[in-house]
């Protein structure tokens, strides 16, 4: 390439990025670089857990893990996001049964809930939950859909695999900007009650 053609990129005031569109023969360099930088801009939409997180002792209410924001200028149709954490939990015997729930909420909507009721004590058991989140419709009257699944550890040689069972997606104004948590609660406050999570994202995929 020459050295003017070089110039030509540098002077480039902005690039506005064109979002699922493949590379085609003939494509300007413009063309080029908007749908890298429509890659790019996917590949910056993610939350990572940088430190273990533990709640959920003495309480019942939800204990966020991570929250990523979508702006509302930048919501496309078939957007994919994928979510997932993994740690290891304690919750002793109650009383008449007790659970524990884990989840990811859209907008503020908690959907994709797995919840567990175990019938002994577990103790500093490892878990792993995965989701996705697919944008179906975009608009003032959008649509996202979430689901998810887990599998718990209930002692150190038995597991429960559990999946969600949403059939609705949720209603997102994804012209302004909208959310996607991840998190868990307890449906009973106990002080040895705990979850701590040592591996978490909210990532957009590609």
């Amino acid at each position: 390439m020459s050295l003017t053609r070089f110039k030509y990129l540098e002077a480039l005031s902005a690039v506005t990025p064109a979002y699922n569109a493949l590379l085609t023969a003939g494509d300007l360099i413009t063309d080029v670089f908007a749908k890298l930088q429509g890659l790019l801009q996917r590949s910056q939409k993610k939350v990572i857990l940088t430190s273990n997180l533990s709640g959920g002792a003495s309480t019942t209410a939800d204990v966020a893990i991570q929250t990523l924001t979508i702006q509302g200028t930048d919501s496309h149709l078939q957007d994919l996001f994928e979510v997932e954490f993994h740690g290891v939990w304690t919750k002793p015997l109650a009383v008449g049964g007790s659970s524990l729930s884990l989840w990811i909420k859209v907008n503020g909507t908690k959907e994709a809930t797995v919840t567990i009721t175990p019938t002994a004590n577990v103790n500093n058991q490892g878990f792993h939950y995965k989701g996705l989140v697919t944008v179906r419709q975009i608009g003032a009257n959008g649509s996202v859909m979430a689901s998810g699944n887990a599998v718990l550890n209930t002692t150190a040689t038995a597991a429960t695999s559990l999946h969600s069972t949403d059939v609705t997606p949720v209603t997102v104004n994804t012209t302004t900007n909208w959310t996607i948590q991840t998190g868990f609660n307890f449906s009973n406050s106990n002080a040895s009650n705990n979850v701590t999570v040592i591996n978490a994202k909210i990532h957009q995929k590609m």
